[in-house]
């Protein structure tokens, strides 16, 4: 076999099947310290939480808001993680 022949049918399907669960796992950790600063908005959630409370006074209902959205993010993509991550463990 030729070396693009290995790496393609043997090397790379192994370490892309290794890859994947620590992949998606930095990227929930990355989603959560960033506060989905780039992904919903460009100035900070919890800033603008904390000017639109300001404003309103009703800081229960916009930080409870907020815990949503974060929930509504990251609930579905560690639920992925853990999928990939079983799926992983019984083809060992």
């Amino acid at each position: 076999m030729s070396y693009g022949q290995k790496m393609r049918r043997i090397i790379l399907p192994q370490a892309f099947k290794r890859m994947i669960p620590p992949l998606v796992s930095q990227s929930i950790m990355q989603m959560k310290n960033t506060s989905l600063l780039s992904t919903i908005t460009v100035p900070d959630l919890l800033y603008q939480a904390g000017y639109i409370s300001s404003q309103t006074f009703k800081p229960m209902e916009v930080y409870t808001a907020v815990g949503v959205i974060f929930l509504m993010f990251l609930i579905p993509l560690t639920t992925l993680s853990r999928m990939i991550e079983r799926r992983q463990a019984s083809h060992r």
